[in-house]
């Protein structure tokens, strides 16, 4: 299974050169059939098979960093490691297998609202923390504090020139790119608005997205962040219109689209036609 998942991937993933702008970016979500990437009032659910997260593993692994929203470090608190594999297929026929170690985790919160016994900051001496805030946002300077004396690293980002209240990724992953942190490759695993973020500001380099044969029903957390209500219409999600938070999305298209089962899952990869 992890060689059908770096087969699927690695070969799509591009290394910018020192005169790049900006990371390499992945955007990457498990969804089932009807568009749910979590349940009831943010609320976690296993939507992927076992196969199928030995692939985002394997993806995340491929990666320099993964980067996640506030929502989901307090829904989940994941510790987005690469735990379920020991180690990465040779880079070629008949060579070794390489080590893999746990890549470098993003935040993206405005205010810094994650809780510092999260295990993502508990870990942050272990593996590298970032968090990009919002520099207009009026932050407790405690705050702060707190995350850096646990290892953090707190990076202050302009807000969109669209939404004050929602940074601009655009800017972020340029500063990434930078010294000192030389960040090439960032797999951006959600949740709905940092999804909605990345597709609007057109940032995305390669989709892959598994679809899990199962229905969440209307009231989960759909994955461009408006939910179907039961007339068929959408209704807004948080504090945006479906229409103003996914206007970005219309148009955009994919290339060298490849489909793949894992498990009972079914695995998309495509690349962004820019």
């Amino acid at each position: 299974m992890e060689q059908a998942a770096f087969d699927l991937i690695q070969p799509r993933l591009g290394r910018p050169s020192v005169l790049s702008a900006r990371p390499h970016i992945t955007l990457t979500y498990a969804q089932t059939l009807d568009g749910f990437i979590g349940g009831p009032n943010r609320t976690q659910v296993l939507i992927s098979s076992k196969e199928s997260l030995v692939m985002t593993h394997t993806c995340r692994a491929l990666h320099s960093a993964i980067l996640v929203g506030c929502q989901t470090v307090r829904s989940d608190n994941p510790s987005l490691t690469v735990r379920m594999i020991p180690s990465l297929p040779p880079a070629h026929p008949g060579g070794p297998r390489r080590p893999v170690q746990h890549p470098t985790a993003i935040v993206v919160d405005s205010s810094l609202s994650i809780d510092p016994g999260c295990n993502l900051v508990q870990r942050a001496k272990e593996r590298p923390l970032i968090v990009l805030a919002n520099e207009t946002a009026l932050i407790d300077r405690s705050k702060r504090e707190a995350l850096e004396l646990a290892g953090a690293s707190v990076v202050l980002v302009p807000p969109m020139p669209s939404n004050p209240h929602r940074i601009d990724l655009a800017q972020a992953f340029y500063r990434l790119h930078q010294e000192p942190f030389r960040i090439d490759s960032i797999m951006v695993e959600g949740g709905a608005s940092i999804i909605s973020s990345v597709l609007e500001q057109q940032l995305a380099d390669l989709l892959i997205v598994t679809i899990a044969p199962k229905f969440m029903g209307r009231d989960g957390v759909h994955v461009l962040g408006s939910r179907p209500a039961a007339s068929g219409e959408p209704v807004a999600d948080d504090d945006a219109s479906a229409s103003k938070r996914t206007s970005g999305v219309d148009g955009q298209q994919l290339a060298r689209v490849q489909w793949q089962p894992f498990g009972i899952d079914m695995v998309m990869v495509g690349e962004f036609v820019r």
